[in-house]
Parts: structure tokens; sequence; C-alpha cells
């Protein structure tokens, strides 16, 4: 899959003097694949979005190049250091890369549309938090130095799987995958300490729909909102962490999260996020928004709240949600 990365040329797996690549597409996966004359490519579907999986709305864009990729397979234009003080870099998984939806249409072209900068669009398919920061550091340490920095940070349970058991750094890592515990029994040990917790401000059935409302996420998300005008709600902030997410999850991104914000600071970047994961937003409005404050909008966005509608694999958000997107970021910048 073209938007999935290479780890032969990430860092720490390559420690040359280069910028990362993704993999390049094949017939076998992409469909008929024509070259660019900047070095790069043009190709039809990814795997997620094959004819086969596309909506009737879409059906007859089955034949059409629906992606131009760059010669590090990015779908971005070509990287060059001269572009640095007017480019935009936007970071995150497939929504970012723009998976069943034309080049024109992906959020992060319409960003860079509204705001006149070269658009440096380094979403990749499956990436995680710590990939986004690694990639952006692999890029400034390379001497490319953006103007902005946006990121729509992805599932907080994505990891990078060994190949190998007893390697610190395998030479063949897996790419990113939704890691879940599936441990039953310390999930009901958290919920019950929630309810402990909360016994003297809630009544038990109270509880009980605190939970499911927390667990739903989509439909409670918008409705907690107003819990978090006081940082010290304690219904709110227990509530982030009824999920099968650890504290060392959340802790870890917290930890990414510093690093790209480091990087930013370090080198007079400006810095937008938003969320893809409901629960990872609802942990920052929580636990760290009331400390940090924040730079874009009053809650941490969940772009989800954004969609009106679906890409042509039925999964991915299509234009008129990602046109939200842009335009979020836009006039919060």
């Amino acid at each position: 899959m073209p938007s999935n990365r290479n780890y032969t040329t990430h860092w720490p797996w390559n420690r040359r003097k280069e910028l990362p690549s993704l993999n390049a597409p094949t017939s076998l996966k992409n469909g008929k694949i024509e070259k660019t004359e900047s070095g790069g490519s043009r190709f039809q579907w990814c795997p997620s979005d094959l004819p086969e999986a596309m909506g009737d709305d879409w059906a007859h864009t089955k034949d059409e190049f629906f992606y131009t990729i760059n010669s590090n397979n990015y779908r971005a234009t070509e990287f060059n250091k001269q572009d640095n003080s007017n480019a935009t870099i936007c970071l995150g998984d497939s929504f970012t890369f723009g998976i069943g939806v034309r080049d024109e249409d992906t959020w992060p072209y319409k960003l860079n549309e509204l705001l006149g900068t070269v658009n440096w669009n380094l979403g990749s398919g499956g990436s995680s938090n710590k990939d986004i920061l690694y990639t952006l550091h692999q890029f400034i340490s390379n001497g490319y130095i953006p103007k902005n920095v946006f990121v729509t940070w992805s599932w907080n349970h994505r990891k990078v799987i060994s190949n190998k058991i007893n390697n610190f750094i395998s030479s063949n890592p897996v790419d990113h995958l939704d890691y879940k515990t599936g441990d039953v029994e310390a999930y009901n040990l958290q919920r019950k300490l929630l309810a402990n917790a909360l016994e003297r401000e809630l009544q038990l059935e109270d509880i009980t729909s605190l939970q499911h409302g927390m667990i739903d996420g989509e439909t409670a998300y918008t409705q907690d909102l107003h819990h978090l005008e006081d940082p010290n709600n304690r219904i709110a902030r227990a509530g982030v962490f009824l999920s099968d997410q650890t504290d060392d999850d959340y802790l870890r991104f917290y930890t990414e999260r510093l690093g790209v914000i480091a990087l930013c600071e370090a080198n007079n970047i400006a810095f937008k996020e938003a969320f893809v994961d409901v629960q990872l937003a609802k942990f920052v409005d929580s636990y760290i928004i009331p400390s940090q404050g924040w730079k874009t909008g009053k809650y941490a966005m969940w772009t989800g709240s954004l969609q009106e509608d679906f890409a042509r694999d039925n999964g991915h958000y299509g234009p008129k949600t990602l046109t939200n997107i842009a335009n979020y970021f836009y006039n919060e910048t």
C-alpha cells in the first residue's frame, strides 16, 4: 500500500541523511500506474478503495487516476528546501493522506490553497502518533523547515510491532497495528474504581449511564464538553479512562505531543492540531487544556464532529468533511 511507510528510509531504522519515503505503488495493489514529469507517480486506488468496495456514488470513478504522489511517494509536491519559508507540513494517518478522495479534495490540499503555501502532505496510512513525531523530526533534522505544521493525531492504541522477538530495533518491523489488550478483568476493575471514586457524587444508575456514554464516545463527546468548563470536575476527568487504554498509553501520547511542540517552537514553526481519536481528544480536554491552555479552538477538536460524507471506500472522510477540517484549521490560524 503506497500510503504506508517504507521503514528502510525511516529513522531510527535508517540513520542516513535522507528524507523518509512511503512504499511505492504496485499494479497488484494500486491498479494502473503512470509516471509524472516530476519523478512521482499517479495511480488508481489504494487497497481499501478497490472498485468492488466503492459506493454507488463513486462507481463512475473506478478508472480514474485518483492519487498523485511525489518521488518520496507522499501525496505532496516535491520537497525543496527553497520552499521552507512558504511550506505547510500536514501530518496524520490515512485521513490526512486522503484515502478514497481526489488529490484536490484532501484537507492538506485545501488548507494549503487557503493559506497560499506549498503542500507538504506527510500523511500515511496506518500512522501512529509516534510515527508523526519521528517523521517531523527527520524532516527538520534534514533542513526542511516549514512555515506551519498541522496535525490530525491518530488513534492512540496504534503501536509499532517488531517481527523479531529479541531485537531492540528490528530490521523488519511490522506496520503500526491497532493493538488492544482485551484484558477484561483489568477493564472491569477500572470501572469499579471509577464507581468507588464517584459514589458520593452520583447514584449507581447514573454511573452506569456515564460509563456507557463515555465508552460510546461519538455520541457522548459533544454532550460532555460542558463538564470540562471546570478543570477540577472529577466526573469528566475520570470518564476519560473508561476504555481499554492504560495510563501509560495516554502518557506516551503526552510525551509524543511534547516532542512535536518542542520541534515546532525551536524552529519558529506555527503549530495547530486536531484528533481522529475521540477518546484522545477527551483526554486532552480533561488533562492538558486546563494546565497548558489551547491554541486551536476552545476544545480539542475531534474531526468526527465535522463529518458530513464518506470517501469512495465508505470508511474514510469524504470531500465535504475534509473541506470542513481545512476550514477549521484555517479559521483557527
